[in-house]
């Protein structure tokens, strides 16, 4: 799942393509409900971890899951514009480019 990627920052305000944020990844993120996590999520039940395994993304979580209308148990592989939805949260993964 590897691409390669590139945003160009015009500005301090401004990002090309246009974005909310950016998340800069090793192979491993924690949203959640704890202020400890990467990204804190404070109205979240439970942590929501991506993970890059063997050039393919994945997430975890102990609460309900579904990745792309489907429920998930425990993980699931992510692909390019997957939406994943949790009983309090929901996102979706996009390609950039």
């Amino acid at each position: 799942m590897t691409q390669p990627m590139q945003i160009d920052f015009e500005s301090r305000h401004r990002t090309y393509p246009w974005s909310d944020a950016v998340l800069i990844v090793g192979n491993t993120i924690v949203l959640g409900p704890r202020r400890h996590n990467h990204v804190f999520c404070p109205n979240w039940q439970h942590d929501l971890i991506l993970i890059r395994r063997d050039d393919q993304w994945h997430c975890q979580c102990k609460g309900a899951l579904e990745i792309d209308t489907q429920p998930v148990q425990g993980e699931g592989q992510l692909k390019y514009n997957s939406r994943v939805e949790g009983v309090d949260f929901s996102l979706s993964i996009e390609a950039v480019g």
